[in-house]
């Protein structure tokens, strides 16, 4: 909890059972340099905290959850998470909070890794080059999502806001 700015870093991993995030501060409020690993719960009660600028890195285990998100209080930038079970991202950026979330892996030693840019993906991932199967790429946002240990596959749900309202993707 905090009224100022804070930083976490250090050489050795941070390892919690349970944490708040708390600071009133102007973003970015926490600025996570090193790494952060969540055994229990995390809530993200006000407060982005912000690796996506410090390098630092943020860890999901398998039991691990999320609560409380929003868009005052979420990560900007990468979220891993290991396990075999569900998970609900807590990604944003540019104090924007766009969940994303995953089905339970079949593998215990399964991690994802999930980002997402609020900016346009064509510089990046040309929209030229889509498979025809895709209608229309948003070019305002996008997601990022990578296998980065086991065989499983999972169903990943996006979300997003559209002028009619909220909507959600689905895709294997």
């Amino acid at each position: 909890e905090g009224e100022n700015p804070q930083v976490i870093d250090g050489a050795e991993e941070f390892e919690f059972k349970d944490v708040l995030f708390y600071n009133q501060s102007l973003d970015p409020a926490i600025q996570l340099y090193g790494n952060i690993k969540v055994n229990g719960e995390a809530e993200f009660n006000r407060g982005i905290v912000n690796n996506r600028d410090f390098e630092g890195k943020f860890l999901f285990t398998d039991l691990a959850t999320q609560i409380s998100t929003w868009n005052g209080s979420f990560v900007d930038g990468a979220v891993e998470k290991l396990g075999n079970k569900n998970f609900v991202y807590p990604v944003g950026n540019k104090q924007l909070y766009r969940f994303c979330a995953m089905s339970a892996p079949t593998e215990s030693n399964s991690k994802f890794e999930a980002t997402y840019f609020l900016t346009n993906s064509d510089p990046i991932f040309s929209h030229s080059n889509k498979d025809e199967s895709i209608e229309v790429i948003d070019n305002t946002e996008y997601w990022t999502v990578y296998k980065q240990q086991g065989e499983s596959n999972i169903i990943l749900t996006l979300s997003y806001s559209d002028s009619q309202g909220k909507a959600w993707v689905e895709h294997n």
